[in-house]
């Protein structure tokens, strides 16, 4: 989910925001698939995919956290994490794992990305991550739902992340 696109569509022409759209699609698009993972939809704003893993599924993630920050005109992404089972149905996937994901995008801030437990117990030996526990939050559907920002192991947490502009680090 791109952060504050609502409020760019307010002020940006039509011809800006197709620019952000597009550079959007792109750095997913090209993420995504780096990682071999599937684009299931994008619905305005928001893409959700799917990965083999939980840690290629992190892997992938912070990579498009980075990617966005790199990209000119590209809002900052909040992302969401779950993991655990779906039901396939005509190239789309539902249930509780799904939701679960989106709730957590919702309650993510600009350049974070949360993960539910199923996530934060899958990669918790995996010292490529690092794991930030947050308190439960009521929201939609969920009573309590746990949450954990994922780092890339060594990133500082909770120092907000400086966005860059003009220049590209990868």
């Amino acid at each position: 989910d791109m952060s504050g696109f609502t409020t760019l569509t307010r002020s940006a022409t039509e011809a800006e925001l197709g620019e952000v759209l597009e550079a959007f699609e792109s750095l997913t698009t090209e993420g995504v698939g780096a990682h071999s993972g599937q684009i299931i939809k994008t619905i305005g704003d928001e893409v959700l995919f799917m990965a083999d893993t939980p840690a290629v599924c992190a892997l992938l993630a912070l990579e498009l956290i980075d990617r966005a920050e790199e990209t000119d005109g590209v809002p900052p992404l909040r992302i969401g994490l779950a993991a655990g089972p779906v039901v396939t149905r005509l190239g789309d996937v539902y249930g509780s794992t799904v939701n679960v994901a989106s709730r957590l995008t919702t309650l993510s801030r600009p350049g974070w990305i949360l993960v539910d437990r199923g996530m934060a117990d899958a990669l918790e030996q995996d010292e490529r991550f690092a794991l930030r526990s947050h308190r439960p939050e009521s929201v939609r559907g969920f009573h309590h739902l746990r949450q954990w920002r994922l780092l890339a192991a060594g990133e500082q947490a909770p120092a907000a992340r400086r966005r860059s502009h003009g220049h590209r680090s990868r």
